[in-house]
């Protein structure tokens, strides 16, 4: 297992850097100083794409942009959305008839990646959808975005998550920072690295992720490594609510003294529509660990983890 290199106990620099960015997004110019700056006409539509998306992820992505109308294909999954019943319903083999000028595809699997593979060749521009952080998402949006619905359109939409996340950020500048690891996978202690959801959230919450710099997006520890990180909680992370049995089990499975709480959010589209409530409903678990660190001088840490006890589990 590759060693892994333990982290400074709080994240100064991505706090600091999320406040600046709330600062810069609250000075920009309105939408129409914008558009006059650009020469951008909102009367002038960007050219009309043709977009066939495999990921229901990505289709909900452009609903969000208001950009419907340049949809003509979509896989079954996205087929349930509201006015998206009449359109095909095509995979990666089939998306070459419908003449699109892009394919957003999901992250490659094993599973249709040939398909996806000939359409590639045969000169079919295929865009892959998968973010994995908040730094993902904000340059689909604005790469992807801006050529769906224009610049400013998809700066707008943009700002609007980014400005109320700054904001949640600030709310603990120069407030103590508690340690928390993610978890991703208690059965087989999968956490999250540094660039992932979980992490960001983390850190805009209040706190700081033990392995906010770790290069991977996930890694598998031993029970040791977990306990040389010396989190003051561990948050497992999971799209669906879990059973008390379920809970039960993922604490046998992560046998630390940290507390352990538990945090649903849907990774793959959350940020679109509920990112705000994601990161308020984690400073809610987070803050009165902060506040027990404020509570004692002289330390960065508490002297001493939480009782099991005290464990709290955070519903979705």
């Amino acid at each position: 297992m590759s060693a892994i290199r333990i982290l400074p106990s709080v994240q100064l620099g991505y706090c600091l850097a999320v406040v600046l960015a709330a600062l810069v997004i609250a000075c920009e110019p309105s939408e129409d100083t914008a558009n006059r700056q650009s020469g951008f006409s909102p009367a002038v539509e960007p050219a009309r794409l043709r977009v066939v998306s495999l990921s229901p992820a990505a289709t909900r992505f452009v609903l969000a942009l208001d950009a419907r109308t340049t949809i003509v294909g979509v896989d079954a999954v996205s087929a349930r959305e509201a006015d998206l019943e009449a359109l095909p319903v095509v995979d990666a083999a089939r998306a070459a008839a419908l003449a699109p000028d892009i394919v957003l595809v999901p992250e490659p699997s094993r599973e249709g990646q040939d398909a996806v593979d000939r359409l590639r060749s045969d000169g079919f521009e295929v865009i892959e959808f998968a973010p994995h952080d908040f730094d993902d998402a904000f340059d689909l949006c604005r790469s992807l975005g801006g050529r769906l619905v224009g610049p400013v359109r998809a700066r707008v939409f943009e700002n609007g998550i980014a400005r109320e996340l700054a904001q949640i950020a600030a709310l603990s500048f120069q407030r103590p920072r508690p340690r928390v690891l993610a978890v991703l996978d208690a059965a087989r202690l999968v956490v999250a690295g540094g660039h992932s959801f979980a992490t960001d959230l983390i850190e805009i919450a209040g706190a700081s992720s033990v392995t906010h710099e770790i290069e991977e997006r996930q890694i598998e520890l031993s029970v040791a490594e977990i306990e040389a990180l010396a989190p003051d909680q561990v948050l497992v992370f999971r799209a669906t609510a879990w059973t008390d049995a379920e809970r039960d089990a993922a604490r046998s499975a992560i046998p630390v003294a940290s507390q352990i709480a538990f945090f649903s959010f849907d990774a793959d589209g959350f940020w679109m529509r509920d990112a705000v409530d994601a990161a308020l409903r984690l400073r809610a678990l987070i803050e009165p660990l902060s506040h027990a660190l404020e509570g004692r001088t002289g330390s960065n840490r508490p002297s001493a983890a939480p009782a099991r006890s005290a464990q709290r589990d955070l519903a979705p």
